[in-house]
């Protein structure tokens, strides 16, 4: 059969495959001058050529970035590691684009055409942005509100949209960078360059959308992973990466992390219908949005060790945890083994939380639940509240397995 833009497997041959494999680590800007060879100038050698170029492009420009720029920019030592935060960041780029090599290779060795990593587990064509058309200056204020720092899942919440939950992504992205900035950088300057490029893409955002005009350069934005991603990607890698070496060894011949990932998902998504119909008892003393405030949520700590079936005990767990977490760097702080400024990053969890306590109570925020889990099961069932969600969470699990 004749290669096709067909994301299958096709019939090749070996040499073609070949090519198209060594053009991700060898030669890979030559093949595509090679346009008279039939071996190298086949559609799909020169459709994987074209990709690996682009990667190594990127690592290059990043290398030369790294060495002329970043290594002396976030030159701050991480503390009880003692490596530079430069250091750090060249390695997960390196290791990202590393990977993004070896998945062409793959691709290319089982004849398959190379796709571009969608980092989400949207099956939608998100190369635009499909979007309804907005009613009234209010919708546009608030779609522009959900691009500000800290504050934008508040208004995808209440407001859920396409562009909302657009806005939502770039305000916590940009969230975190200034809290890196701050914490990492303690200079002005690049925080400044950052806002003024947030306020710039912003504006366009605001003035293209008051003019009716395509806002598909936010297209790249909904493929970045979102809190559920993020969620699943953290229990997927481990099994991924254990089924590389599978692969490397001779054990495997198929890996699909996306697949991975939507059976996940899927299996999260299972258990947190069953937990919202096993856990329906949403009294409490206090308002639920103090759930996820460090320290005044210790006022929960009756409903952590009760028995009942609070809708809000996983909430409780992890929010308590936070507190935990705000407290341990606080200890640390003072003995001068951390920053203080450490506790900046809990700013992403509590806005998290408090946006999606109403809605989403069972949301498994990343961090959080993995100490909370890890806490029940020590706990031999002192924590009877998590310990009940816990194990109803793996009766959920067991009627999944079964049912499939």
């Amino acid at each position: 059969m004749p290669y096709s833009d067909s994301t299958e497997s096709v019939e090749l041959s070996s040499q073609v495959r070949t090519n198209a494999l060594i053009s991700y680590f060898f030669l890979w800007a030559l093949l595509l001058l090679a346009k008279r060879n039939p071996n190298f100038s086949h559609p799909f050698v020169r459709e994987h050529a074209w990709a690996a170029t682009r990667i190594h492009s990127i690592l290059l420009g990043f290398s030369i970035l790294y060495l002329q720029l970043l290594a002396d920019l976030l030159s701050y030592r991480l503390p009880i590691i003692d490596i530079p935060l430069s250091r750090v960041v060249f390695s997960v780029v390196l290791f990202f684009l590393l990977a993004l090599l070896f998945r062409g290779a793959y691709l290319a060795h089982q004849g398959k055409k190379y796709q571009s990593m969608n980092l989400t587990l949207s099956e939608k064509d998100l190369s635009r942005v499909d979007y309804a058309k907005l009613e009234g200056e209010a919708d546009l204020i608030r779609t522009m509100i959900s691009f500000f720092p800290l504050i934008g899942v508040f208004v995808a919440e209440r407001y859920p949209s396409t562009l909302t939950q657009i806005g939502a992504k770039i305000s916590g992205y940009s969230t975190f960078l200034f809290i890196i900035e701050f914490i990492f950088l303690r200079g002005e300057s690049l925080l400044m360059v950052t806002l003024f490029f947030l306020i710039i893409l912003i504006v366009t955002t605001g003035v293209l959308l008051a003019s009716q005009k395509s806002v598909d350069f936010l297209a790249s934005v909904q493929l970045l992973p979102g809190i559920r991603e993020i969620q699943v990607y953290s229990k997927v890698i481990p099994l991924y990466l254990a089924d590389i070496f599978l692969v490397v060894i001779g054990r495997k011949n198929e890996i699909g992390f996306m697949q991975k990932c939507r059976e996940i998902n899927l299996k999260i998504e299972n258990t947190e219908k069953q937990l919202s119909e096993y856990f329906t008892d949403a009294s409490l003393v206090f308002s639920p949005y103090i759930i996820y405030i460090p320290l005044l949520n210790l006022l929960l700590l009756y409903r952590f060790f009760s028995p009942q079936k609070s809708r809000y005990a996983l909430a409780i767990n992890q929010g308590i945890m936070l507190s935990f977490l705000v407290i341990w760097v606080f200890i640390l702080g003072y003995f001068d083994f951390l920053s203080y400024t450490l506790v900046l990053f809990a700013l992403l969890p509590i806005m998290l939380g408090i946006a999606t306590i109403k809605q989403k109570p069972f949301l498994q925020i990343p961090i959080l639940y993995e100490i909370g889990t890890f806490i029940s099961y020590v706990s031999f069932g002192i924590i009877s509240g998590t310990k009940s969600t816990r194990e109803r969470s793996k009766e959920v699990r067991e009627v999944s397995f079964k049912v499939e």
